[in-house]
């Protein structure tokens, strides 16, 4: 399978997040090493040379590199990463931070403008804008060219988040991602919704040894593919 093989499977791809303010390589390394070893497809690591140069190295997933700004993340790709991802915005929501339509599309224009050939861009789309925010950006950043969507859920809408996926899935034909909140338990509510992957984050992040990540994750894999129904593959 090449990088981007998962596109083809008849259910969503699973990445595995360490986290956007993770530096750490020491922590980072469990996590990636237990997203390969269960069978994942992909994780999405923090913008940093030392982590991008280790998976790289060590691992066979596809790489996705977050970051918050188009310097950053071009730097990224010029590192190496599979995908650079504008978003994953939680510390900046932490922080009490918010981040506009209109800014999310000018830097996705930026990056989209200054990637090297072969390399994807990824853009979350922030949940904290209005459902038509949400979904009239979905249509021009596919317009612009970028390759993946990621949809929040926040903590307290679930629900909100369930239905702004089936309808950014409905209008966009570049994959969507859904990422937020998954855990083993609710995972199909999440596959229910027709969206081509899935972003996995402190379900396993927050474990404390590799072991149970990759137990935990491989719990979730077989879920998804006891749930997920076939779908149609997806180019980029």
């Amino acid at each position: 399978m090449t990088k981007f093989g998962f596109l083809n499977l008849s259910r969503p791809f699973v990445k595995v997040i360490s986290g956007l303010a993770n530096h750490d390589l020491s922590k980072v390394i469990p996590v990636v090493v237990a997203a390969a070893e269960a069978g994942a497809h992909a994780v999405d690591v923090a913008a940093d040379a030392e982590i991008i140069r280790w998976v790289k190295d060590n691992s066979p997933l596809a790489v996705f590199a977050s970051g918050l700004t188009p310097a950053v993340l071009i730097e990224a790709a010029l590192l190496g990463a599979d995908v650079v991802e504008l978003g994953n915005f939680d510390a900046l929501y932490a922080a009490g931070g918010t981040i506009s339509a209109e800014t999310v599309l000018n830097q996705a224009r930026e990056i989209v403008a200054g990637l090297p050939s072969g390399v994807k861009i990824s853009v979350t789309i922030p949940g904290k804008l209005t459902v038509k925010e949400q979904l009239d950006l979905a249509t021009q950043l596919q317009a612009i060219g970028v390759h993946f969507l990621q949809l929040e859920v926040l903590p307290g809408f679930v629900e909100q988040a369930m239905g702004i996926a089936k309808a950014v899935v409905g209008i966009v034909e570049i994959p969507v991602i859904l990422a937020g909140g998954i855990t083993l338990d609710n995972i199909a509510t999440f596959v229910e919704t027709g969206v081509k992957g899935l972003g996995i984050g402190n379900a396993i992040s927050s474990l404390t040894s590799e072991k149970a990540m990759t137990e935990t994750l491989r719990a979730m894999l077989v879920k998804v593919a006891e749930v997920a129904k076939p779908s149609a593959a997806v180019g980029i």
